[in-house]
């Protein structure tokens, strides 16, 4: 039977099992666990650790600044000067290589600084980039621009008076059914929003919501929505809320 409490070797307390590292039959062994991490920290201390300050890496070739458990980059006065300089004309890659570090590094320390590329410069980056890719592209034998083919969406083409078939209006509804059984707080909010009392400014005449408003005169709820909230007429008429008037 496993004992319930046992004497740490090394502090001399009596401890519970639970403060003991386990073996691989689930009985304390060794230490206590604050005596081993006291001890693993000693050893750190004495062993691996580096004193604080500047040091310059071989591995990389960099100066670099430690302060505790952190090493980071150090910044002399000269790759300031370099970035601040080049930094608005110049590419990170480019930078790279000059400076010696690393892209991100660059980034991080341009934003700490609140440098920014230059727009014309970023402008004209991209111009150069647009021009050659449209020169690759007709040398490849790509077309320069998008052609429609002439029977292209033809049963989906809006059109004046255009009407959904059966099947797609069948279709549509169990796209919103859907929806709503995905996200009912989408619906739950949407049907607030069009169940508001509307009011025509222009003839007194009210609905009890924008569905029924909407419906009435042959639109969408959605434009009506829209157009009561922009203050825009609608077939000549100005809709508006009937507890908040335009």
């Amino acid at each position: 039977m496993t004992k319930r409490k046992k004497v740490c070797p090394h502090c001399g307390r009596k401890l519970w099992s639970r403060d003991f590292y386990k073996d691989k039959n689930g009985n304390p062994v060794g230490w206590c666990r604050d005596c081993q991490l006291k001890s693993k920290r000693e050893r750190y201390e004495r062993v691996f650790k580096k004193p604080d300050g500047l040091r310059y890496d071989l591995g990389t070739g960099r100066t670099t600044i430690k302060n505790g458990y952190s090493v980071r980059i150090y910044w002399t006065a000269q790759m300031l000067s370099d970035l601040k300089r080049l930094y608005p004309t110049t590419t990170n890659e480019e930078l790279k290589g000059i400076l010696g570090v690393s892209m991100s590094t660059i980034a991080r320390k341009a934003r700490e600084l609140g440098l920014k590329k230059d727009s014309k410069w970023l402008h004209d980056i991209w111009d150069n980039n647009r021009r050659y890719g449209s020169v690759v592209a007709k040398k490849l034998g790509y077309p320069g621009s998008f052609r429609e083919r002439p029977d292209a969406g033809i049963a989906h083409r809006f059109k004046k008076g255009h009407r959904l078939t059966p099947e797609q209006e069948e279709k549509k509804k169990q796209s919103v059914r859907k929806f709503n059984m995905l996200h009912p707080e989408v619906q739950r909010r949407r049907t607030v929003s069009l169940m508001k009392p509307v009011r025509c400014a222009s003839s007194g005449e009210e609905w009890d919501s924008i569905h029924s408003a909407a419906r009435s005169i042959g639109i969408t709820p959605g434009y009506l929505s829209m157009r009561i909230a922009q203050g825009v007429p609608v077939r000549g008429r100005l809709y508006e809320l009937k507890n908040n008037p335009t």
